[in-house]
């Protein structure tokens, strides 16, 4: 996970699928992405030393990636606005690949719903683009349009109408 944005009510994440580069060990990016994250705190909670964690934070004074970005997906995690149900459930918000059809996508939306699963999330919303390409893959991981919304009635307020649907 590379971006996390937890408020009181959701939370958005970012989770990365990466490839090391041949030349390079899995160590070394192990080591860049510890480096990221404590630069990152670091920047974050304001130390002394913010200029230089600054810097390389924003890629400054940073080392070449050691790995390959293969495909990225964006999630928000919402919790039930209703008393009586526990879980949560999740929107894509965003998702990309460097290349298709070689199996960044499945691989990362797999590895996706093992998280989620483990977060308590028992409902995924999506609204692929209606480019031909995302209803099919969407649909060939299984995710349909339910003859009935799996949302509670007060989960399906659009945002623009003051509530949680993106």
């Amino acid at each position: 996970r590379i971006m996390d944005g937890d408020h009181e009510n959701c939370q958005c994440r970012t989770w990365v699928l990466m490839q090391p580069r041949a030349e390079d060990s899995a160590a070394a990016v192990k080591r860049e992405a510890a480096s990221d994250d404590a630069a990152f705190q670091q920047y974050k909670a304001g130390k002394k030393a913010a200029k230089a964690t600054k810097a390389a934070y924003l890629g400054e004074a940073r080392p070449k990636p050691v790995a390959d970005y293969l495909a990225a997906v964006t999630v928000r995690i919402n919790f039930y606005q209703g008393k009586d149900r526990d879980g949560r459930w999740a929107q894509i918000l965003n998702m990309s690949c460097s290349q298709e059809r070689r199996g960044y996508g499945t691989c990362l939306i797999a590895g996706l719903e093992e998280l989620l699963r483990r977060e308590s999330v028992d409902v995924v919303v999506l609204y692929p683009a209606q480019n031909g390409k995302a209803p099919q893959f969407w649909s060939s991981l299984g995710y349909t349009l339910p003859p009935q919304s799996l949302l509670p009635d007060e989960e399906r307020i659009s945002f623009t109408a003051g509530g949680p649907l993106l």
